[in-house]
């Protein structure tokens, strides 16, 4: 497990989650969307499946179907959820 930080535009927030970097960064993308969506009591509009996870510190997409630790995503990088 590791800290990162997530920035949400859709909600203008910043959050701080401790992430498995062993796990598919698609199942990532469905768990930050949920509590997030929780955290903010909203719901979540459209296919969570066209959901994207960018490495805001290395300006790239990250492929839903590998993982942070593919990417060597490490402590305290900063992520966005769009």
């Amino acid at each position: 497990m590791m800290m990162v930080d997530i920035y949400v535009p859709g909600v203008g927030q910043t959050y701080d989650f401790n992430v498995d970097e062993n796990a598919k960064i698609s199942l990532l993308i469905e768990e930050l969307a949920g509590m997030i969506c929780q955290k903010e009591q909203c719901t979540l509009s459209g296919n969570i499946k066209e959901l994207l996870l960018v490495s805001l510190t290395r300006n790239q997409m990250l492929n839903p179907g590998l993982t942070l630790l593919h990417y060597k995503i490490g402590q305290g990088e900063r992520l966005m959820l769009v």
